[in-house]
């Protein structure tokens, strides 16, 4: 496996164009029992799929910005955990500073640079590691507030892995990449999330994506549902059909949330299922079964 890289609007392993097709975990701190080797492995063969992100929650209860020192070391525990069977089964893993309630990346910073510089440092050989800098930046975070994160937390993964794959987010919780688009970062190798729920979002926000590409911006889905943007609600399939067929045309990179039993729409597992591989339709919420066809047909 080799570092990917950004050319354009794609990305390449080997020379060669790649869609990673995965899913995410929900927060490591909540339910971390997903992160094994025998979920991973029914995941690749069942789902097909070729990447899975690892979501570490920042000020959430028992995030990395929330808890004492020995839940942080926990964190850090399961997310190596995490890489090393990823590294075992041969697919990427995204190492996710899912910030959420803290709004502005800028907030814990300074926290943030301390771990990316560990991560980064731990993972420097290894390029089945992504880095997402930031997950939803929302509320008044503004495009100069993930800049100047982007400025301090890039540089310091550089440094230490010159060549791994980088992704910022975007403001209004990474659906604004066509500002992002008329004011890029100055790095090589970094993509730009676009999250979307199909249930709530719309064709504006894919005129957005349009626009961005259009401008040359690499787009990753690193996060999408499709439930409402809550988390519950009623399934739109109509409107969730036009998600997917839009990523399969324009071929961008895309992780499902949530793999767990937590009672809401967008999570794949049902709440009554505590099994941790070998699921069946039944242990499948009508989120679970609509994207397992869907990731096994990909």
């Amino acid at each position: 496996m080799e570092f990917l890289k950004v050319r354009g609007t794609k990305l390449y392993s080997e020379n060669q164009e790649i869609v990673l097709h995965g899913v995410s975990s929900h927060g490591l701190s909540f339910y971390p029992e997903y992160v094994n080797e025998k979920t991973f492995t029914f995941f690749k063969d069942n789902w097909k799929i070729n990447a899975f992100r690892l979501a570490m929650y920042t000020e959430e209860e028992n995030g990395f910005c929330a808890g004492d020192l020995e839940n942080c070391l926990k964190l850090l525990n399961l997310i190596d955990k995490g890489v090393s069977i990823a590294v075992k089964e041969n697919l990427y893993v995204i190492i996710d500073w899912h910030i959420l309630s803290d709004s502005n990346p800028l907030t814990n910073v300074d926290k943030a640079i301390k771990f990316f510089g560990y991560v980064s440092g731990h993972y420097q050989n290894v390029p089945n590691v992504i880095y997402e800098i930031c997950n939803e930046p929302n509320k008044n975070c503004t495009l100069a507030d993930i800049k100047n994160y982007a400025n301090q937390i890039i540089p310091v993964i550089r440094k230490n892995s010159p060549e791994s794959l980088i992704v910022v987010g975007t403001t209004t919780w990474s659906q604004d990449v066509d500002k992002m688009a008329d004011s890029p970062l100055p790095y090589d190798n970094l993509c730009y999330s676009l999250h979307f729920y199909s249930s709530t979002h719309t064709k504006e926000l894919r005129d957005k994506a349009d626009y961005a590409l259009s401008k040359g911006l690499p787009i990753f889905v690193s996060e999408f549902g499709i439930s409402p943007a809550s988390g519950n609600g009623p399934i739109n399939y109509e409107a969730t059909k036009e998600w997917l067929d839009y990523l399969k045309e324009k071929k961008l990179s895309h992780f499902a949330w949530a793999l767990a039993n937590r009672d809401e729409t967008c999570c794949f597992i049902k709440p009554e299922c505590k099994k941790l591989t070998d699921f069946t339709l039944d242990d499948y919420t009508d989120c679970g079964k609509h994207l397992s066809d869907w990731y096994a047909k990909y």
